[in-house]
């Protein structure tokens, strides 16, 4: 093998060998969110071949950045045991779905397309004295008050 392949070959594997480790950094460091890294290989490198022995010592490589960005999904929002009076974001406070409550003697629920407070952003909404249930989707607000408390239908 001729001592430019010997080279070539010293340097493809020096460049295998950075995006391996840096693949594996980010496989363990992995986080919930957007993150970036650099993996540099600067040193020169030195292969012994086998049959008689022979050393080739490569100079110092160029500097060789590898950057990536790794995105990971948000979590989805956990499911409430219950819950009671307030104004809850669906998609971020509460799980989109369908939720359900036993009732109370005051009991005033609203699907809302914000949280403006203005009569027109009321999708749907009730007064009830007994047992009900409501659909709600990512994006809208769910208005409860009185003392009732709805839990998501599983």
């Amino acid at each position: 093998m001729s001592t430019r392949k010997k080279i070539l070959t010293i340097g493809a594997i020096a460049v295998i060998a950075a995006v391996l480790t840096f693949g594996i950094v980010n496989a363990v460091t992995a986080r919930q969110h957007a993150t970036s890294s650099t993996a540099a290989v600067t040193s020169p490198a030195t292969i012994t071949t086998g049959g008689p022995r022979e050393t080739v010592t490569m100079p110092a490589l160029p500097p060789v950045t590898i950057t990536a960005t790794v995105t990971v999904a948000p979590p989805a929002p956990p499911a409430a045991a219950s819950i009671g009076e307030g104004i809850y974001k669906v998609g971020d406070a509460i799980p989109a779905g369908r939720y359900k409550t036993e009732g109370a003697s005051s009991c005033y629920y609203a699907r809302l397309k914000n949280d403006s407070g203005d009569f027109s952003a009321i999708i749907a909404n009730n007064n009830l004295t007994g047992p009900g249930s409501t659909t709600v989707k990512a994006g809208e607000f769910f208005e409860i008050s009185g003392s009732c408390k709805w839990t998501v239908v599983k």
